[in-house]
């Protein structure tokens, strides 16, 4: 059976357990690739933003995922894949989109654009509400078909030492839920998974949200993976 992901409002475990598979999979690529992350990183000076983006690219090709050729994915997103999810009830049109982020010292949080989420950004900053539309489509309809929208972002935590040499601390790995569990993750402003982002509103810049891993995490825990790269490289999933 073949599913339309536009008919999935009402079924949300069906969207949980898609989003969680497509985690495992981001998951087992980047630790596939642990090595070959911390030496990259060590050679990437003042480049770490673009090797995170590489490193993301790379494992997720080297693992591979089922594509649809025909079915081409725009947004700013580092990887953009449609592609066929298999369950062994259902198949579904899947559009993967997966973000890198790269941070000195930072395990906390990731920042994302609004064109990075289907969910409506709801939270308090400073004394206001905020309650910002999510400019990605909860499904994607690309060629008369639909496919439903999952994103995950992959965080690189790196040291830089005083040699200069980047040291990678942890990749981070958060998927964002699709805009369909609004009512789970953020039904209000005071039960958020934001923080402010690094814009600044008085100067006109762009809306930017940042990810709390931290919520995210506490509203469900497979969520948010941590792969340990030091003092040796370490991952067990969590439920």
């Amino acid at each position: 059976m073949s599913i339309d992901p536009a008919t999935l409002l009402n079924e949300p475990e069906i969207v949980e357990a898609i989003e969680k598979a497509s985690t495992r999979m981001v998951c087992q690529a980047l630790w596939d690739f642990v090595s070959v992350a911390a030496e990259t990183f060590h050679l990437a000076k003042d480049l770490a933003g673009t090797v995170g983006e590489d490193i993301t690219r790379d494992a997720l090709e080297t693992m591979g995922v089922s594509r649809i050729p025909t079915a081409r994915l725009i947004g700013k997103m580092d990887y953009k894949r449609a592609a066929y999810y298999f369950h062994p009830q259902y198949a579904i049109r899947q559009a993967l989109l997966v973000d890198s982020k790269a941070e000195k010292g930072d395990e906390t949080s990731a920042t994302i654009q609004t064109s990075q989420t289907s969910m409506r950004i709801r939270m308090i900053r400073g004394d206001k509400q905020i309650d910002e539309t999510g400019r990605l489509d909860q499904v994607l309809h690309v060629r008369g078909e639909n496919y439903l929208t999952t994103t995950v972002f992959v965080k690189y935590s790196y040291d830089v030492l005083r040699s200069g040499d980047n040291q990678l601390v942890k990749i981070i790995i958060a998927c964002l839920p699709n805009g369909m569990l609004q009512e789970s993750y953020n039904p209000n402003v005071h039960d958020s998974i934001w923080r402010s982002g690094r814009d600044a509103p008085s100067r006109g810049e762009e809306f930017r949200v940042r990810i709390k891993f931290s919520a995210l995490k506490a509203k469900m825990s497979w969520r948010v993976q941590t792969i340990n790269v030091l003092p040796k490289p370490d991952f067990n999933w969590e439920e």
